[in-house]
């Protein structure tokens, strides 16, 4: 998928998922393939994965977990809560 094409997030989404959802996926793979991306793809997926922290922590806030997911969630509210005297913004650049 080259740079200028443009996915659904419904479609990422399910990508990621496919991903994800396979006991032996590639992690280490996925994470050195990002680090070897371009350094503005790094910092929007970081500012991706701290909305997604920050949603997870309101879902356990909200009691809205289930054992699939509990420790995902308690982790998240954890981490967002060591942030509270931190800059999280992570510009666009």
């Amino acid at each position: 998928m080259g740079s200028s094409t443009r996915i659904s997030g419904k479609d990422a989404c399910e990508a990621l998922a496919d991903f994800v959802n396979d006991y032996g996926a590639d992690a280490k793979g996925f994470i050195e393939e990002l680090r070897r991306s371009h350094r503005t793809i790094q910092q929007n997926f970081g500012r991706l994965m701290v909305c997604m922290l920050r949603q997870w922590a309101l879902d356990f806030e909200r009691n809205n977990y289930d054992a699939r997911n509990e420790a995902t969630c308690r982790l998240a509210a954890k981490t967002v809560a060591s942030w509270k005297d931190c800059d999280d913004f992570l510009p666009y650049i």
